[in-house]
């Protein structure tokens, strides 16, 4: 959450999670994961997207280079504040969300290729963006 008048809130909605998704995408390109590419331009929709966030593209979002989305970003937005909700895909399951779904709901093929399945250990990867972000933020902890 930052203030609407912190230095990194940019008010063009396109625009204003750029710059989490390339911190994000930088993150887990040192802890190894290759060939991530940050979506730039505006929201695309398919089929499923409304339904499923996954399944679409939105600005700031990080995808790897077979189309499979690795850090989802949504924000929400009030004159004095904007909150930015961020979701690293470890380990997409697209089955269990199905199970969770009711109808009309996709067929598993739909979706399979959303989300990433990425081999890191999610505590190492929480924590090395919550550096990358305090750092970027300049917060200090007392």
């Amino acid at each position: 959450m930052l203030p609407a008048t912190h230095e990194l809130s940019v008010s063009d909605i396109g625009q204003a999670p750029l710059w989490l998704g390339k911190l994000f995408q930088q993150v887990l390109i040192d802890l190894g994961v290759a060939d991530l590419t940050l979506h730039e331009t505006a929201m695309e929709k398919t089929d499923w997207s409304t339904l499923i966030c996954f399944a679409g593209r939105g600005p700031g979002e990080v995808f790897m280079s077979n189309g499979r989305k690795v850090v989802g970003i949504s924000q929400r937005r009030t004159r004095e504040w904007v909150r930015f909700q961020i979701v690293v895909s470890l380990a997409w399951r697209p089955e269990i969300l199905l199970a969770l779904l009711n109808a009309p709901k996709p067929n598993l093929e739909d979706i399979s290729q959303c989300g990433s399945n990425i081999s890191l250990d999610a505590h190492l990867v929480g924590q090395t963006l919550f550096d990358a972000l305090e750092e970027s933020l300049s917060i200090k902890r007392p």
